[in-house]
């Protein structure tokens, strides 16, 4: 198996066993370790742990008890089958997980919240890759200023391009999402307060305190604009003096 997919599936087995273990309540512990029922304390994490035993179901690392059908022992030691290359489940798919872990179902499923991530995202990139702003709000005009376009074809278009890029970029598009799902896995709870902490209705992922680009645009011209006019009134109140003098 892939390396970076066996460490993003132990990162992931061991965000969900916390997630249970933090969240859920104790019920006794035996020769093989505590059962938990599958509770949650804090009425606000009922998803975050359903989701997490349901992920570890799907996993088989989670062992029902026989007896007490609302107790679950994590059970991380359970030998898996070893997978093939076609065995491997597919990119998007494990990226579900990770969304579930960090933002449960509702953010998760908000359409609007992932076109703005997905374009900072986007922009972000061409950014690192030398795009200016000018020529982004360019493009953003010209797109906008079109018939919309089918989401499936758009996707495909948003894939060829992406690889297309990264072939110019000398990247590896595949490569740098393995590494990429892997880092995210291991910062969570960093992602999770975030996302608590952004601002409402609006489309960037936190508060903003400095002037944007076209604003401090904007200023620069107008000191320019004022330097010039300063100077040249100074010039005409010289000369006019130079008139009286003579």
């Amino acid at each position: 198996m892939n390396r970076l997919l066996e460490l993003q599936q132990k990162i992931a087995d061991d965000t969900a066993r916390s997630d249970i273990e933090c969240e859920c309540i104790s019920a006794e512990k035996d020769d093989l370790g505590p059962w938990y029922v599958a509770k949650t304390r804090d009425p606000e994490m009922a998803q975050t742990v359903a989701e997490a035993i349901e992920y570890l179901t799907l996993r088989g690392r989670i062992e029902q008890h026989p007896e007490h059908v609302d107790w679950v022992r994590v059970d991380l030691a359970s030998v898996m089958p070893n997978q093939t290359d076609e065995d491997v489940i597919p990119f998007q798919n494990r990226v579900q997980p990770w969304m579930l872990a960090c933002f449960g179902a509702e953010i998760s499923s908000d359409k609007i919240e992932r076109n703005h991530r997905f374009f900072e995202e986007a922009t972000e990139l061409v950014q690192a890759c030398g795009m200016t702003a000018s020529e982004a709000h360019q493009l953003v005009d010209y797109t906008f200023n079109r018939p919309a376009g089918e989401p499936k074809q758009e996707v495909g278009g948003v894939m060829v391009t992406l690889a297309a890029l990264c072939l110019a970029q000398g990247l590896d598009m595949h490569e740098a999402g393995e590494i990429e799902l892997t880092r995210i896995w291991t910062k969570v709870d960093k992602i999770r307060a975030k996302q608590a902490a952004k601002p409402k209705h609006s489309p960037l992922p936190e508060h903003v305190t400095e002037q944007p680009i076209e604003q401090e645009a904007d200023k620069a011209l107008a000191d320019v604009a004022r330097r010039n006019y300063t100077k040249g009134w100074n010039d005409a109140i010289a000369q006019q003096k130079g008139e009286n003098h003579e």
